[in-house]
C-alpha cells in the first residue's frame, strides 16, 4: 500500500481547510487554509491539540513544541506543511519519500516504519514526501496520518517556501527538510530499510559530538561518499548555503544513484569540515571517520534493504584498522 500523488496535501496544501480544536475548557479553533494558520482566541497553557484532517475526515491529537500564542510566529515557515509548522521550532525529523508503483515493498516498509520511528527515535517526528496526484493512495495515506500524530505528509507539488519539486528526481524530495527553519536536526532514511539499534547508537554519538552533519557507511558495497538514506544534518550552520545545496540537489539526474552522486558532489566536500562519519570498511579512504560505537549483531547493517530482501546479511570481515581501538576482536566491526 502506498502514499502517492494528489493535487492537495493533508492539512496543508492548496484548498484545504483544517480545523484544530484546543483541548481546554472553552475550545478554541485554529483554522488552516492552504499553508496559512489563523489563530482565534489563543490560550497560552495547553500545547496538546486535536487536529482535524479535512481531506481524510478524521481527528488526531497532536502535541506541539510551541503553545498557541506562538504558533503564528512560525506560520508558513515549515517546508513540509501546516501540521509540521504547528510543531514549532527545534524539531527533530526523520525524513522519507515514497513514489512509483503501488503497492510495493517500499510502501509496505513505510507502514512498518511509522510504528518503528517513535520506538527508535522518541521525540522525533516523521515526514513522508509524496505526490498526491494518484487517487488510489488516498485511503492508505489517510489511514497512516489519522492514526499517527508524529507523521507529517509533505506534498511535493506544493512545498512551502520551495514550490513544486514533482519534476525533480523523486529520491531528492526527502531533502526538503534541509533549510527548514523549524527543524534543528534531521536524518534522511530509505523506506525499504528497517531501523536498528546500531544506527541509533551512531546517531546518538553524532549528536553528543555536536557536529552538524552525519554520514554512515556500514557495508563493503557502500562506496559513495554519501549514501542517499544514511545521512543527517542540522539547519543552524550556514543556512543560506544549506538552501543553495538543496536547490542543487533537486537538479540531480533522474537515474539510479543520482541522488547519491549529487550528495557526494554538492554536500560532502562542503560538510566534511563539520561532520561525524561512521565507517565500517573504508576508513582508509575517509581519513577522519570513526568506527561504529557498538558491535554488529547477527550480520545486520545500517542501510540494509531488508524490507525488500529479507535474507540479506553481512559476512565480510572488516579491516583491522577500521575496528574500534579497544575492540580489535570485532571482526565484522
Amino acid at each position: 500500500m502506498a502514499l502517492q500523488r494528489h493535487r492537495f496535501g493533508f492539512v496543508v496544501v492548496f484548498v484545504i481547510v483544517t480545523t484544530i480544536t484546543l483541548l481546554i475548557h472553552n475550545p478554541v479553533t485554529i483554522t488552516s487554509y492552504s499553508n496559512r494558520i489563523n489563530l482565534l482566541r489563543p490560550r497560552p497553557h495547553d500545547c496538546q491539540q486535536v487536529v482535524h484532517l479535512g481531506l481524510c475526515g478524521c481527528n488526531r491529537t497532536q502535541k506541539l513544541a510551541t503553545c498557541p500564542p506562538q504558533v503564528t510566529k512560525y506560520t508558513d515557515q515549515s517546508t513540509c506543511g501546516s501540521t509540521a509548522t504547528l510543531r514549532g521550532p527545534g524539531q527533530k525529523v526523520v525524513s522519507y519519500v515514497v513514489f512509483g508503483k503501488f503497492p510495493s515493498a517500499y510502501y509496505n516498509g513505510l507502514e512498518k516504519l511509522v510504528y518503528e520511528v517513535p520506538k527508535f527515535y522518541p521525540g522525533w517526528s516523521m515526514r513522508v514526501h509524496l505526490n498526491w496526484a494518484q487517487d488510489n493512495l488516498r485511503d492508505w495515506a489517510c489511514a497512516l496520518a489519522c492514526n499517527n500524530s508524529h507523521l507529517d505528509i509533505c506534498n511535493v507539488q506544493n512545498l512551502p517556501g520551495i514550490g513544486n519539486v514533482n519534476e525533480s528526481f523523486a529520491m531528492t524530495w526527502r531533502f526538503s527538510v534541509m533549510g527548514d527553519p523549524l527543524v534543528n536536526r534531521y536524518i534522511v532514511r530509505d523506506s525499504d530499510t528497517p531501523l536498528i539499534q546500531r544506527e541509533v547508537d551512531a546517531v546518538n554519538e553524532w549528536i553528543r559530538l555536536g557536529t552538524c552533519y552525519h554520514f554512515m557507511s556500514d557495508h563493503n558495497g557502500h562506496r559513495k561518499a554519501v549514501m542517499g538514506g544514511m545521512w543527517g544534518g542540522c539547519n543552524s550552520w550556514q543556512p543560506n548555503k544549506t538552501r543553495e545545496i538543496r536547490t542543487n540537489l533537486y537538479l540531480s539526474k533522474k537515474n539510479y544513484g543520482g541522488d547519491q552522486k549529487a550528495l557526494s558532489k554538492n554536500l560532502y566536500h562542503w560538510a566534511k569540515t563539520n561532520m561525524t562519519y561512521h565507517v565500517a570498511y573504508y576508513c582508509q579512504r575517509f581519513k577522519d571517520s570513526l568506527p561504529f560505537p557498538t558491535r554488529r549483531v547477527n550480520g545486520t547493517f545500517v542501510g540494509s534493504a531488508k524490507y525488500r530482501y529479507p535474507h540479506t546479511f553481512l559476512q565480510k570481515v572488516c579491516p583491522w584498522e577500521c575496528r574500534p581501538k579497544f575492540h580489535k576482536d570485532w571482526i565484522l566491526c
